[in-house]
């Protein structure tokens, strides 16, 4: 069985995936998560989640094989950094200079790695955060990955909402630059999160666009499933999470407005931005109740 899954995998390899991705962790909660994209269809494959313990993407010139080698050092209890020295060093075509990783846990306050093989296509690169891995290659330039990190670490919210932010940071035209005569940032997009006792393959929250027709983006596409997935966990307009609507909410996204913070739990129009028409549509819902 070893030996099919390495023989398949090796057929595989010539796909080249090639995206740009975030995997990160909410430590306090034991919430795991994976969110990328890429200029070809059905970039979830990259995603490995390990519900209470941490995610891995493996990705640009994806391999299966060296993907269930991550997977299992994971479950062996190795650390990021040991995972990404195993796999490397254990390449499953024996070139790990084209591979890029990145990989988080939960432990000893969010641990987090990443490799960028040298052969990747430029552009590429990986930025780590304690909680978090930003990796692409073949990207448009590295504002792609540093407004990536930049919502990430700005949006205040779940971590749902954080990984959301930040696949919106790359949402430009060429962010993969295979895209950019397509006037998207992408093909295909997904996100994934997991609470602490999800089973393997039922996850809390798991979007994906797997492909899109020319001059459609995948992560507006993605938003929009979103958003009604968010709709359904609470009432709309409830920010504080308490399952109650009332002048909690209102004065949080004032003060939200106040500090120039962004929330998408407070977005109620859904325009990308936090103004004064979230307050008076807070405002009709609370009076209308």
């Amino acid at each position: 069985m070893k030996f099919l899954i390495k023989y398949f995998s090796l057929l595989l390899i010539s796909i080249g995936l090639a995206t740009f991705s975030i995997v990160a962790v909410d430590i306090e909660n034991g919430i795991v998560g994976s969110a990328g994209a890429s200029c070809i269809g059905g970039s979830i494959i990259i995603s490995d989640i390990h519900p209470g313990v941490g995610a891995i993407h493996t990705q640009s010139y994806w391999s299966g094989y060296n993907q269930i080698m991550a997977s299992n050092m994971m479950d062996l209890g190795l650390t990021p950094d040991e995972i990404i020295d195993y796999i490397v060093e254990n390449d499953v075509s024996n070139n790990p200079t084209i591979r890029q990783y990145g990989i988080v846990d939960i432990y000893d306050g969010g641990r987090s790695a990443a490799y960028t093989g040298s052969n990747c296509m430029d552009y590429k690169d990986h930025i780590l955060g304690p909680n978090y891995a930003i990796q692409g290659n073949i990207l448009l330039d590295e504002n792609v990955l540093l407004s990536m990190e930049q919502n990430f670490n700005q949006t205040v919210g779940t971590l749902s909402d954080k990984l959301m932010a930040a696949l919106q940071g790359a949402n430009i035209p060429g962010a993969d630059s295979r895209c950019l005569d397509n006037n998207t940032s992408s093909l295909s997009a997904f996100i994934r999160v997991a609470k602490p006792l999800d089973e393997e393959g039922d996850y809390y929250l798991d979007l994906n666009i797997n492909n899109t027709s020319n001059g459609v983006e995948p992560i507006d596409l993605l938003q929009e499933l979103y958003n009604q997935w968010q709709q359904e966990q609470d009432p709309i307009g409830d920010i504080s999470g308490d399952g109650i609507l009332d002048i909690i909410d209102l004065i949080i996204i004032i003060d939200f407005i106040l500090e120039e913070l962004f929330d998408t739990n407070a977005d109620l129009n859904y325009d990308g931005g936090l103004n004064i028409q979230d307050i008076v549509l807070i405002l009709n819902i609370i009076l209308e109740r």
